[in-house]
């Protein structure tokens, strides 16, 4: 079987890419589809699904712009690129953990507002 390694994946021109993660995307579109008609009976499927397949793409998507990130940045040090380093970190915890949830919740019960 011929794996694809991550220096490969990070030589290939950003066209393709975005392409790729397009793929990715229209894949998981598919696959709910066929859910949405019962041919999939998992609600691994559902896009909206917390912990799906869609989730579970975006996290594999975030972790290979921050390697991009890192290596770009082993390559040529800039403090901008430290600074889009460490937004892309947070963003995958936040993803992960569901910080925002948690402090919407706070932030509900402190300053309750009207619906």
């Amino acid at each position: 079987m011929n794996v694809i390694s991550m220096r490969r994946l990070l030589a290939l021109p950003t066209w393709q890419l975005l392409l790729l993660f397009s793929l990715f995307d229209l894949l998981a579109v598919f696959l709910y589809g066929l859910y949405t008609r019962g041919i999939l009976e998992s609600s691994f499927f559902h896009l909206a699904r917390e912990r799906g397949l869609g989730e579970t793409i975006q996290y594999v998507k975030q972790l290979f712009v921050i390697t991009m990130l890192f290596k770009w940045y082993k390559v040529r040090p800039a403090r901008v690129l430290s600074g889009w380093i460490a937004l892309f970190i947070l963003i995958v915890v936040d993803d992960s953990v569901g910080i925002h949830e948690e402090v919407g919740k706070w932030i509900e019960q402190v300053w309750p507002f009207p619906a």
